[in-house]
This record gives C-alpha cells, sequence and structure tokens, in this order.
C-alpha cells in the first residue's frame, strides 16, 4: 500500500472541504509516491518523533501539529534567517525518506471532532459527556462525579503523564461540571465585538458567561490570562467553586492521537503496522519551595476546639489581624485603629473562661482561623444557633479553612433546627461565603455604631 493511498483513504474519511481549501492539512516532507513500511502517530512531528519511526522502520509520520514552527506550516517556507535545528530536522528526514501528513483542520471538521472524541474515550469520560450542552461555544461539557480540584488535577496530571500542573482556584473546592475549552484567547472561534445590541463578546466573555450558569471548572488549551482565568482567580477568593486547570495544548489533545491510531488501522485494514508514539511532556517545573502552597505541600490543617493559652493568644492573634484585614475601607479607620492586640488578647481569654463554644483552625502550631457559635441571642428566633464570629487570615482565603470551620461550627449546633449570622451589608465576600455554606438573607437589617454607622444583614441556614 503506497502511502499517498493511505492519505487519499483519511481524506475519503473526514468530511469533504471547500473546493478552495487552503488550510493545515496536507503532506508537509517526503515523497508519498512510495510503499508505506509503517505509520507512526504522533501529536507533533518533534525530532524525537521522527528518531522513533526510523527506529520502528515507518516511514509515514502521521501528525496533527506544525513540523517547521511555524503557524501556515507551508513547506519551504522562508524564515528571513538561519534556522539550523530545523534544517537539521530536515536533513533527517530527508535521508530516512520519512513522509510526513499532517491532519489537522480535518480531524477538528469532523463530527464528533476526531481529536476530542479520542480526548473522551481515553480519559474515560464518554459517560459524562453531555454532547447537548452547548453552552461554552466549541467546547466539551462533563457532569463529572463531584471531587475536589485537587482530585480533577491528580487525575488529569496520570492520565496525561504531565510533569506537573498550573492551576487556579481552591484545590479542596468541590467541583462537579466540567468543560474542556477552546483556546482562550480573545478572538478564538471568530468571537470578538459587540453584537446588534451593543452587548461585547470574546471568547473569553462566554466562557465567563458559562461559569456563571453552572461551569465549576474548566479546562483550557491555550491561555491568556486577563479573561477567563482572572475570572475565575477572583471566584475563588469570594469563596466560589470555580477552577481553571492548564493542561496546555499539545497534552490536551495527546489522547487523540491514540484514537487517530485506532481508526487508521481500520482505514489501512492492517496492511501496514501502525504505532502510537505518545509525547513527553514537554514541560519542567521548578518550585520556589518557600512559596508553595502550603495547603498543597506543607503541614496539614488541624480543627480543634482551644485548650491551650498558647491557642488563646493565637486565635486573639487572628482576631486582631484579620479585623483589619476584613474590615478596611468597611469600617472607620480610626475605630479599626483604636483595636489593640491586648483588647483581642482579653476578649478570647475571657469567652475560654466562660466556656463559649468554638473551633480554631491551626498548621502546625499555628492558629489561622477560628469560629465561635451558640445559641442564638435574636429574640425572633426560637431554637436557632448562631454563628457568632468566624475570622481567617487573609494569606489563607480561598484555601477551604472558612469552610472547614463552618462546617465543624454547623455540624456542632445540629441541637437546633437552624442558625443565623450576622454580616455587613457592605461586606460582598463575605456574603459569597455563608451563601456557599447555604445561608440565605431574611430580611432582617440592624445598624451598629462601629465609629460611624453601618448596617448589618441576617443569613440563616436550616440545619
Amino acid at each position: 500500500m503506497k502511502i499517498q493511498e493511505i492519505i487519499d483513504r483519511v481524506i475519503s474519511y473526514h468530511p469533504e472541504m471547500p473546493a478552495d481549501y487552503r488550510g493545515a492539512d496536507g503532506v508537509k516532507a517526503g515523497d508519498p509516491d512510495q510503499e508505506c513500511t509503517g505509520i507512526a502517530v504522533a501529536l507533533v512531528p518533534t525530532v524525537d518523533a521522527v528518531r522513533k519511526a526510523i527506529a520502528l522502520n515507518s516511514n509515514l509520520l502521521f501528525v496533527h501539529e506544525p513540523l517547521n514552527y511555524t503557524t501556515p506550516d507551508e513547506p519551504g517556507m522562508n524564515p528571513g534567517f538561519e534556522n539550523r535545528v530545523l534544517e537539521e530536522k530536515n536533513r533527517l528526514i530527508r535521508e530516512n525518506n520519512i513522509v510526513i501528513y499532517r491532519d489537522h483542520d480535518r480531524m477538528h471538521a469532523h463530527q464528533p471532532d476526531s481529536i476530542f472524541t479520542g480526548v473522551i474515550k481515553y480519559l474515560g469520560w464518554g459517560e459524562y459527556y453531555r454532547p447537548e450542552d452547548r453552552s461554552v461555544p466549541m467546547g466539551f461539557v462533563f457532569d463529572l462525579p463531584e471531587m475536589t480540584v485537587r482530585q480533577l488535577t491528580e487525575f488529569l496530571m496520570k492520565q496525561l503523564h504531565l510533569n506537573g500542573v498550573r492551576f487556579v482556584g481552591n484545590p479542596d473546592a468541590i467541583v462537579h461540571r466540567a468543560a474542556i475549552t477552546g483556546h482562550l484567547t480573545p478572538d478564538f472561534g471568530g468571537i470578538y465585538g459587540e453584537d446588534e445590541k451593543g452587548v461585547w463578546h470574546e471568547y473569553g466573555t462566554e466562557v465567563i458567561k458559562a461559569m456563571e450558569e453552572g461551569i465549576d471548572a474548566i479546562i483550557p488549551l491555550e491561555i491568556i490570562e486577563w479573561t477567563a482565568l482572572s475570572y475565575v482567580r477572583d471566584a475563588a477568593a469570594m469563596g466560589y467553586p470555580k477552577a481553571v486547570i492548564n493542561i496546555g495544548h499539545f497534552s490536551g489533545e495527546e489522547l487523540g492521537m491514540a484514537y487517530a491510531k485506532d481508526w487508521l488501522r481500520e482505514l489501512t485494514e492492517d496492511k501496514v503496522p501502525v504505532y502510537y508514539l505518545p509525547a513527553e511532556d514537554m514541560y519542567s517545573f521548578l518550585l520556589n519551595q518557600e512559596r508553595s502552597s502550603q495547603h498543597m505541600k506543607g503541614t496539614p490543617m488541624v480543627i480543634k476546639p482551644i485548650e491551650t493559652y498558647e491557642e488563646i493568644k493565637g486565635k486573639a492573634s487572628v482576631h486582631f489581624q484579620a479585623w483589619k484585614e476584613a474590615y478596611t475601607g468597611m469600617i472607620d479607620r480610626s475605630y479599626l485603629d483604636r483595636r489593640t492586640p491586648e483588647q483581642s488578647e482579653q476578649m478570647a481569654k475571657s469567652a475560654f473562661e466562660k466556656g463559649y463554644a468554638g473551633f480554631i483552625a491551626k498548621e502546625g502550631e499555628r492558629v489561622i482561623g477560628f469560629a465561635d457559635y451558640g445559641k442564638c441571642r435574636d429574640n425572633d428566633l426560637k431554637n436557632a444557633g448562631e454563628v457568632y464570629a468566624i475570622y481567617i487570615l487573609k494569606e489563607y482565603y480561598g484555601q477551604g479553612v472558612g469552610q472547614a470551620l463552618m462546617n465543624h461550627a454547623l455540624e456542632a449546633m445540629r441541637e437546633y433546627e437552624k442558625a443565623a449570622v450576622w454580616v455587613l451589608e457592605e461586606n460582598q465576600r463575605a456574603i459569597h461565603f455563608y451563601r456557599k455554606c447555604g445561608f440565605r438573607e431574611d430580611g432582617m437589617k440592624k445598624v451598629m455604631n462601629l465609629g460611624t454607622p453601618v448596617s448589618e444583614i441576617r443569613m440563616m441556614t436550616e440545619l
């Protein structure tokens, strides 16, 4: 079987392209009018892939991505400078009579998309795929079993054989609905500009819209950082279970070539051997150990009642620092400045001596947050508990500390039918957090004098 016959079968297998098609697909190197000794399938025609094809006696290297480090990927393109790396790779290809055929546009034009059919198949996500959900343009939506961002990231890292993964979001947040998106570049898919109603559209905002409507985690291939990634960064800081898992373009499409091996064997009727050459992750990771997130690599967090004087002092330190971190810009500055560490320590000591209930969060020997709770102080509520206070050091925002403290406090108040919490009406970050924990505004308000009058609203949850 000649290589050209295999190419013709591939073209017939895919949907027909327009008569004037001038895209990325085609022979990028070599003479296809020769007998095929074997097909080596690789995502990218790297020099390592060429060497492996030679070792396997396969003179057709079937690829998806460019050969010559350019976007048009036209054979013989003139870059205007000497490229010794490309010249040496091309020499290796010529000397071993290798033919390189690129199948890119037709793979993505296939219905369903040939690359992502393979990704879905080899991730084992077929039963979770929701093809009817088109909320993410040019994306693929999945209703996965509930898992943490950490678990989803580790799964992808294992399945795709990655050296590491960058992600945005709280690693302990629970996610369920995920989407593999298109490239998070401004005009991907031609989506860029105002519509007739003056509404702005670009690919990143379409993805954000989908996340607002229920997508928890996105898995993009290419990224920019000022649209959806920045949205997720802020969403996570507000307590929303949103995440971006940045696996990379090549790694994100790699399994599509494992699937190409399958259908190429069928097209060639097993008349020539077909080999899949999985690529190694091209990235290495050098971590700053001092700055690596403690919730990922450091001492485990512990939630416990206060038991020692050192823990009382630790709680007081959190209260003093977190009070200023949380309320700067919301409460009169002179009122904030009048609070002293000694006052905070006296309050914590008094609460402990009176037997008030509460939990602290510790990382090693350091107290990093606390929650106080008990019987509700509001006369209009019967059989209700109340979260009196919950504070977390700012450096631990978005790491699940507040959620863990709230879970312990609510569990400890199961003797009540419901629980209340009062929050500054201006404190939208805290309101979003309480909503995530199941609280909802019940319409009650009160005004407190904290240097100047400030309004608080009450939120309730059933227990």
